[in-house]
């Protein structure tokens, strides 16, 4: 079996915006298990990191840095609903990694749809100055640890998408 026939859209976000109340409430409700709370945005949003895995293989990622950038946090909600579907595929590759993976790291500007954060500040941008407060928990996260791989998850521009978001 590849993952090809086990691929599955999350129902719950069939259009490329996502609200981040709707994914806050998506986690509580179907991943309380493997989430939890790492900090919060400049309005006080919640910022959730999954972990997942028992591998040797440590991982970090994160998506929505720009919070009009969803792609990454579709493929991850889509992940996890399609290996559901097959668990010994689930199980050999969480035997292998260990994946924190951090969503919508910018719930701000997810909900404003764009880039900045609600202090007009682009994460991105914002690595060496830490004038906002979400790159700082992005940064005690990944010195929490020795990951293997580090992956800042975007998209090239607004215009692209997959088909049918």
């Amino acid at each position: 079996m590849n993952f090809e026939q086990i691929y599955s859209q999350t129902p719950d976000f069939s259009n490329r915006y996502i609200s981040p109340e709707k994914l806050f409430s998506y986690l509580q409700t179907n991943l309380s298990d493997y989430i939890q709370e790492i900090g919060t945005s400049y309005l006080d949003k919640p910022i959730y990191q999954l972990s997942i895995g028992t591998g040797n293989i440590q991982v970090l990622a994160w998506s929505q840095m720009h919070g009009n950038e969803s792609n990454a946090t579709h493929a991850m909600l889509d992940l996890l609903v399609s290996l559901d579907k097959a668990p010994e595929m689930k199980d050999d590759l969480f035997s292998k990694i260990k994946l924190d993976f951090i969503f919508m790291l910018n719930p701000d500007g997810s909900e404003r749809w764009t880039r900045l954060n609600a202090a007009d500040i682009d994460l991105n941008r914002d690595f060496h100055n830490e004038a906002s407060k979400e790159i700082k928990f992005l940064k005690k996260a990944a010195a929490s640890k020795k990951y293997d791989y580090a992956l800042n998850l975007h998209e090239q521009r607004t215009i692209f998408t997959t088909d049918g978001i």
